[in-house]
């Protein structure tokens, strides 16, 4: 469950990519909308400049100066590759011929990052001399292709005039790039209703999906519009943004309708009650927790209901029994975790049975709240319940862990209430290094 939570995080900070803060980043951030396809399911923005200025680093827009300590963390990053540390060592020392003001991912067609050069024909020299092998001398560089106009560097990296695109998934359409290089007005991203999301000020990450394009990319495609559905009303967009403040990454992310409003959430909601995690009394390095109210499990097993008719009795009739807040205490070093769960009280057993099932799981009673062990092994670590509990109020639904997504790092994960709309909230302490290394 860690893994997964781990995964879904980093999933989190990934998208949480996005524009600038000066002007004149800005204004590159502008340019490159100007490049990607109305149609783009999502845009995700990095403004480098603004990244940099908030840890403390200095750019020309050509070079880099790091300060002290991130150059004593690239140094001692066990976390970055020797040959991305040399790559960043090189971008700083304005070596690649990269613009350092704004990158931005999309997906259209194919999936790209892009970005301005200030020297394409050192990009190119540079691109094609790291595809060497450094372990194997007789290596050489990857072959540069022209193609009207455009340069080839290997199979996913394309030069065009002063732009670079790296194909991320599969081999970069040339002729695909050339076109969006001359989209009009309305042909660009540029263009669209969510465009001025991707460029909010004082924001080293903004990103913006399309739900509905996004999903027809996915093999689950139906499923997922049908869970979309069943939780919001007219939900068209997710989109975020991130800063950095004091070493901390803090983003916010929102749920928007087809009016750029928020979607208004169609499902009850309770928010987590504190003193049901602090009845954990235990410390772990991972502690999860949601308000699972009597009107939202009846909905849920009504949903399975429908879905799977008279087969869904057995899973349906114990979750109508849950009422109150669920939490769990987990821990990665003894892989233990204990869970708390607030029932009805009117019929704990179906709901004790289905939970029992599981293998190696046991579980007590202690009036109304059932507490759930998988195993013997008790969680330890180096959160306790009482710190969880204070940092997981006010949230719906949320998650508490140190050590993630790296060492040293504390990261609270919340979906909070707001209005009739919800709203994610994530603060990485010390998450400028997971940043960093997520970049490089």
């Amino acid at each position: 469950m860690r893994k997964i939570a781990s995964q879904l995080l980093l999933v989190a900070i990934m998208l949480v990519a996005a524009a600038g803060c000066s002007k004149k980043s800005n204004n590159d951030s502008e340019s490159l909308l100007s490049t990607i396809p109305a149609d783009a399911s999502s845009v995700v923005m990095i403004d480098l400049e603004q990244t940099l200025t908030s840890l403390g680093c200095k750019t020309d827009g050509n070079t880099i100066t790091l300060s002290d300590e991130m150059r004593k963390k690239i140094d001692e990053s066990k976390g970055l590759s020797e040959r991305n540390k040399r790559i960043f060592n090189d971008v700083c020392k304005g070596e690649t011929g990269i613009s350092i003001t704004s990158v931005a991912f999309f997906s259209a067609a194919r999936s790209y990052v892009t970005g301005l050069l200030n020297d394409p024909d050192k990009f190119v020299a540079y691109a094609a001399g790291m595809r060497k092998n450094p372990n194997d001398s007789t290596s050489t560089a990857a072959e540069v292709t022209e193609e009207n106009g455009a340069r080839v560097i290997g199979r996913n990296t394309v030069v065009i005039g002063n732009q670079f695109w790296l194909c991320t998934e599969g081999s970069a359409d040339t002729e695909q790039l050339k076109y969006y290089q001359n989209l009009n007005d309305k042909q660009s991203y540029a263009s669209s209703e969510t465009a001025g999301l991707l460029l909010s000020k004082g924001k080293v990450v903004t990103y913006v999906a399309d739900v509905k394009r996004s999903f027809n990319r996915m093999p689950e495609s139906q499923q997922m519009r049908m869970a979309a559905s069943l939780m919001f009303d007219d939900i068209s967009y997710i989109a975020g943004s991130a800063s950095i403040e004091k070493k901390s990454l803090l983003s916010v992310s929102h749920v928007l309708n087809s009016k750029m409003e928020p979607a208004k959430l169609l499902l009850p909601t309770e928010k987590i009650d504190p003193a049901v995690v602090k009845s954990l009394d235990m410390s772990g390095d991972l502690f999860i927790a949601a308000g699972l109210s009597k009107k939202l499990t009846e909905k849920i097993a009504d949903a399975l209901a429908g879905v799977l008719g008279a087969n869904a009795g057995p899973i349906a009739t114990p979750l109508r029994q849950i009422d109150g807040t669920a939490a769990a205490c987990i821990s990665q070093k003894s892989n233990a975790m204990t869970a708390r769960i607030e029932t009805t009280g009117k019929d704990f057993a179906s709901l004790s049975n289905l939970l029992q099932m599981l293998p190696g799981v046991s579980v007590t009673r202690d009036g109304d709240v059932l507490t759930v062990t998988p195993g013997n092994a008790v969680p330890e670590g180096t959160l306790n319940s009482t710190e969880a509990a204070d940092r997981l109020k006010g949230a719906w639904i949320g998650l508490v862990a140190s050590d993630m997504p790296s060492k040293g790092m504390n990261t609270t994960a919340l979906l909070m209430p707001e209005g009739k709309s919800l709203t994610l909230k994530i603060e990485i302490e010390g998450g400028t290094e997971a940043l960093l290394e997520v970049l490089l």
